[in-house]
């Protein structure tokens, strides 16, 4: 588990950051540095112009490698640097206030794409597409409210999206939490336990969650393909979560090889660069042409 925590020593000035401290988990610090204040003074522009979208990562059955679904992954396509990840802007966004319009940006772009995605997959299969939102927006009281009303003005729908809710931040207010998963559910939006395996409070969160997928964390799978005792405990793992109905997607397969084995082990889903990289809409519906 890696926790960031992010203290802003400074004052935010028009140009950006001027001093942001990351501490991560083993304690480790580093100071902002050039990039990061780059960023920082691009970011809203960014925001304005419709740079930030999402991106689309094939999850696929294990069965049989049939496409069943995608994450919606956020990308700053940057006019000089390219097309950054998620890892590469987030914090800044975090300390510069953004986080919220970020989410809103994403849950409209995924919904309006999903009316695209969704027909193009197997109709015998229950496709969706998950997406992150920031934690602390999950348990805001009339969140879900919030969203629903914003789909309903733009004429979007929420069917076959899927929330993921992830164990590497601890939840803060549980009942606010499930007032949101619940509101979300009555709009036909589900729930996935991301990061499975690697987080806070496992079983508590399977328990008190109605959860439509568990995401397996990639460490656990990395392990269960590499040893024995590996493959054991995410077994002991899949056994528990199937305990709630859910189905499993097992994260970070980097290896073609794997997905037999994890198919016997009980995994329904498979997600990773060996299934899929993720892709603009552009970029699927090309490859979709072909």
């Amino acid at each position: 588990m890696t926790t960031i925590f992010l203290v802003a020593v400074v004052t935010l000035q028009a140009v950006g950051l001027i001093g942001v401290v990351l501490i991560a988990s083993r304690r480790r610090r580093r100071s902002v540095t050039s990039r990061d204040r780059a960023l920082a003074r691009d970011l809203r522009g960014a925001l304005a112009r419709g740079e930030i979208v999402p991106y689309y990562q094939p999850i696929v059955r294990a069965s049989d490698g049939v496409v069943v679904g995608y994450e919606a992954l956020a990308r700053w396509v940057h006019p000089r640097l390219g097309v950054l990840s998620a890892g590469e802007f987030l914090a800044v966004a975090d300390v510069l206030g953004q986080m919220a319009t970020i989410d809103r940006l994403m849950l409209v772009a995924v919904a309006t794409d999903m009316a695209e995605l969704l027909p193009t997959l197997d109709p015998s299969v229950e496709s969706f597409v998950t997406m992150n939102l920031s934690p602390s927006r999950l348990v805001q009281a009339g969140f879900a409210d919030e969203v629903t009303s914003m789909f309903a003005e733009s004429g979007l729908i929420g069917d076959g999206m899927i929330i993921e809710l992830t164990e590497a931040v601890p939840v803060t207010d549980w009942s606010g939490l499930e007032a949101n998963l619940e509101r979300f559910h009555q709009v036909g939006i589900g729930l996935a336990v991301d990061d499975f395996g690697t987080g806070h409070a496992d079983l508590r969160l399977l328990c008190r969650l109605d959860a439509d997928l568990v995401k397996l964390d990639r460490s656990l799978v990395e392990m269960a393909m590499s040893t024995r005792r590996g493959s054991e405990i995410i077994a002991s793992a899949i056994e528990t979560a199937r305990t709630t109905g859910a189905q499993i997607v097992a994260e970070g397969v980097s290896d073609a090889r794997w997905a037999s084995a994890l198919a016997a082990l009980g995994v329904d889903f498979l997600q990773g660069f060996a299934v899929g990289v993720p892709a603009s809409m552009d970029d699927l519906a090309v490859g979709q042409a072909h």
